[in-house]
């Protein structure tokens, strides 16, 4: 591309905000296609149905001490929500608890962790039948249902950051740590797969195993973005290193040459206004995909023929990504250590806050839903973020920009 793709179109709507009792910028939080949570009153959770703004939000009670990370479970039904803090680890129901709300009574989770010092992150294996706390430099897996330790993995030599389990298989779980290391771990037999070498000078602060592409990538907190390779054997061989900060860069003075060549003016002719840059931790990675039955999912059936024809572009084979950084969200096709697109903050000056200290989001038809914590002020939100047209317009228009796609032949079923 020759340069980043507008925003202009891109709305970022406040829909709630809520002041804390201290600043919460590391707090994991976490939304899904139909359900978002913030902490209240630090000890307690606001679950919104996204789907039904109209829905009372749901409180839940239950931790003495606060809440320090929340995380969906990944099937929809029922849907789960797992909220940790130094006391307590708790499973929700979260369609049982709206219920027991409308009947009157009081929701209630099922304790299945107590007292494993502050977990910093959690998160649900496939199948939702096991969870991984991240506490100190060792990860506890959970059994969802009741308060039972399956398994206690040690081996980082600094506290853990994340972890989340592989998309394929639900034994397999790899972590990130302040040590700069990433492990893949077999969870039944408590033994490391697999250890990277020390991939930075600063700690790693996010990973994210793609589900169809056997691709692991983590983020650190200044912006180095490292994409492995996961091999059969669990093995993990390097493909691609990005630093954040330089490929913003780049495609901001690509876009100012271009500005300049259609007007023949400087775009910062004086020196003044310069705009001093913000690190740009990688708060998050997370998926990037248009809906899988959609028209722009171009399928050309050949009557005569056995196989199919299917036109591929990286919005459709997972070379696409959005990496939350504390300044906004971007882009970044990892194929071709491109950023497609940046979607600054400091854009919107309607927000309450335009530096982020954590967020999630999840994709939604039109666009996609952000939950997100201040860097600098006790407050969270929820923003609806929204391109007219939806994702698929989006992906059409980077195929565009991306220009022509492969193809694949293969057999249908």
């Amino acid at each position: 591309m020759d340069g980043r793709m507008g925003t202009e179109d891109w709305t970022i709507t406040e829909t709630f905000s809520i002041a804390c009792d201290k600043v919460s910028a590391h707090l994991q939080l976490d939304c899904c296609p139909s359900h978002s949570v913030l902490t209240c009153q630090g000890k307690n959770l606001m679950v919104h149905c996204v789907t039904d703004p109209s829905q009372t939000p749901l409180h839940l009670t239950g931790h003495h001490g606060h809440v320090s990370a929340v995380s969906f479970g990944k099937r929809r039904d029922p849907i789960m929500l797992c909220s940790a803090s130094e006391d307590y680890v708790i499973a929700w129901d979260v369609e049982r608890c709206y219920k027991r709300a409308r009947e009157g009574a009081v929701p209630s989770g099922t304790v299945i962790g107590t007292l494993l010092g502050k977990v910093v992150h959690i998160s649900f294996c496939p199948l939702d039948k096991r969870v991984s706390a991240c506490s100190g430099s060792k990860m506890y897996i959970l059994n969802s249902k009741k308060e039972e330790v399956l398994a206690v993995l040690k081996g980082h030599l600094g506290p853990v950051t994340a972890s989340v389990f592989f998309p394929w298989d639900p034994n397999v779980l790899v972590s990130i740590s302040e040590d700069r290391t990433f492990k893949v771990w077999d969870v039944t037999k408590e033994e490391i797969l697999y250890h990277s070498a020390v991939l930075s000078g600063v700690p790693l602060l996010s990973v994210y195993v793609t589900e169809d592409g056997k691709q692991l990538i983590t983020g650190s907190s200044d912006g180095q973005i490292w994409q492995h390779a996961v091999l059969d054997d669990y093995k993990c061989r390097l493909v691609t290193r990005l630093d954040l900060h330089n490929i913003a860069e780049k495609q901001r003075r690509i876009q100012d040459s271009q500005a300049q060549h259609a007007t023949g003016i400087s775009a910062n002719p004086t020196g003044d206004d310069v705009t001093v840059e913000t690190g740009k931790p990688v708060l998050g990675i997370f998926t990037f995909r248009p809906s899988p039955f959609s028209a722009h999912a171009e399928e050309r059936y050949k009557p005569t023929a056995l196989l199919i024809t299917v036109h591929l572009s990286p919005c459709r084979d997972g070379s696409c990504v959005w990496i939350a950084s504390s300044d906004g969200l971007y882009l970044v096709n990892l194929a071709s250590s491109e950023l497609l697109m940046a979607l600054l903050f400091r854009d919107y000056p309607d927000l309450s806050f335009t530096l982020a200290g954590s967020l999630a989001i999840s994709q939604t038809d039109c666009g996609m839903r952000c939950v997100a914590t201040a860097l600098f002020e006790p407050r969270m939100a929820l923003w609806d973020i929204v391109l007219p047209g939806g994702l698929d317009h989006l992906c059409s228009r980077l195929d565009k920009a991306l220009g022509p796609r492969q193809e694949l032949s293969v057999l249908p079923r």
